[in-house]
C-alpha cells in the first residue's frame, strides 16, 4: 500500500506542476480569441479593455488639461474678487457715498495704470467729482444742535437767556 501512497502522491505533484507551468504560460502569452466571453463570471460582464501606455498617457492628460482649465478659471474668479474688494475700500477710504461706488469705480479704472493705483485713481475722481463724496449735510443727525451749527454760544448770552445774572 506504501507503493500506491508514493505513486498518488507523485502525481498529485505532477499535476501541480503542470498547473503552476500552465498559469506561468498562460500569464505570459495574451489568451487566444475563442469567441467566448471571458471578461467575468457571467455572460453578462463584458470583457475587460486593456490600455497600452500611450492610451493611459493620453487619458491622463486629457484629464490633467481638464483639471488645469478649472483651476485657472477658479483662480481668475478669486483674483476678480480680490480686485473688486480693493477697488471698494479705495472708495470707502476716500470718502465715497454707497450708493455712488459702482460709478467711482468704473471711472477710476480707466485711469488705473502701471503709475497709478486704485487708491490715487479713486481720490482724482473724488477730486473731480465732489457729489461723489459723503458731505456733512448729507450725514444722518441726531436731531441735536452741536455748536458748529449753529456758532459760537457765548456763556453770557446763555445766562441771559435762562435770566440770570453775567458772570464777572
Amino acid at each position: 500500500m506504501n507503493n500506491e501512497e508514493n505513486t498518488q502522491v507523485q502525481t498529485e505533484e505532477n499535476v501541480s506542476q503542470n498547473e503552476e507551468n500552465t498559469s506561468a504560460n498562460a500569464a505570459d502569452k495574451p489568451a487566444a480569441d475563442t469567441g467566448k466571453n471571458t471578461g467575468g463570471d457571467s455572460p453578462d460582464t463584458p470583457p475587460e479593455k486593456t490600455y497600452t501606455e500611450a492610451e493611459v498617457e493620453k487619458i491622463v492628460e486629457k484629464r490633467l488639461k481638464k483639471e488645469r482649465a478649472s483651476a485657472d478659471e477658479k483662480a481668475e474668479e478669486a483674483l476678480a474678487r480680490i480686485a473688486h474688494f480693493e477697488n471698494r475700500e479705495a472708495c470707502f477710504k476716500a470718502g465715497i457715498r454707497e450708493e455712488c461706488i459702482d460709478d467711482v469705480i468704473t471711472l477710476a479704472s480707466k485711469l488705473v495704470g502701471e503709475k497709478t493705483d486704485i487708491n490715487k485713481a479713486v481720490a482724482k475722481i473724488a477730486e473731480k467729482y465732489p457729489q461723489f463724496k459723503n458731505s456733512a449735510d448729507k450725514l444722518p443727525t441726531t436731531g441735536t444742535r452741536t455748536k458748529d451749527d449753529i456758532g459760537e454760544i457765548s456763556d453770557d448770552a446763555l445766562r441771559t437767556a435762562f435770566g440770570l445774572a453775567a458772570k464777572k
